[in-house]
This record gives C-alpha cells, structure tokens and sequence, in this order.
C-alpha cells in the first residue's frame, strides 16, 4: 500500500514539474517594452521589439518643434502606454487628449 501511495506521490510530482515547465514555455510574452534614458537635462524612451531597437523617441510625441519630457515618469509614462497599444496591435500613434491625460497624471 505504501508503495502505491509513494508513487502516487512521484508521479504527481513529476505532473507538476513537467505543467510548470509547459506554461514557462508556452506563456504569451509581451514582445514590445518601453526604456528611459536621459540626454542632457532632459528624457526620452526608446521601445524595444525583443533586444532590437523599435522606436527611438528623444521628444514629446504630437507636439510641434522639439519639446522634450522634464521628468523620467513622465517619459515612462507615455512610453508604458506606448507598449501597451502596441501589445494590442494597435497603432503606436498618439493623441493630443492621449498625450494631455498622460502627462497630468
């Protein structure tokens, strides 16, 4: 009887490492994320497609001339919703509205 059970329990075990292993796998992975940097005083992000540069974005999107972000939160910020468009498949484009409500958050 003892034996039964404690092959039971080997069995269940090895189910669990083999599910575990399954899902690490299998799990959708978010292809697309977001990286500030700062160039002088100021920030900006990139986004990055796996290791491959996708989108350099040194200024504030949508806006005329060359203003950049004051802030590293406010660059993450809109580089986050950035990503998380494109990990919709949707467009990477912005807003006014979308670029006001995120930068007065």
């Amino acid at each position: 009887m003892t034996k039964i059970i404690d092959r039971i329990f080997i069995i269940t075990i090895f189910l669990s490492f083999i599910t575990v292993a399954i899902l690490l796998v299998f799990a959708p992975q978010k292809p697309y994320n977001a990286v500030c940097f700062k160039s002088g005083n100021t920030w900006g992000y990139a986004i990055y497609k796996g290791k491959r540069l996708f989108i350099l974005q040194p200024y504030i999107p949508c806006i005329a001339g060359k203003k950049t972000f004051n802030t590293k939160a406010q660059a993450m910020h809109v580089g986050s919703y950035v990503v998380a468009k494109l990990n919709r498949h949707e467009e990477p484009s912005l807003q006014n509205e979308d670029l006001e409500f995120l930068l007065n958050e």
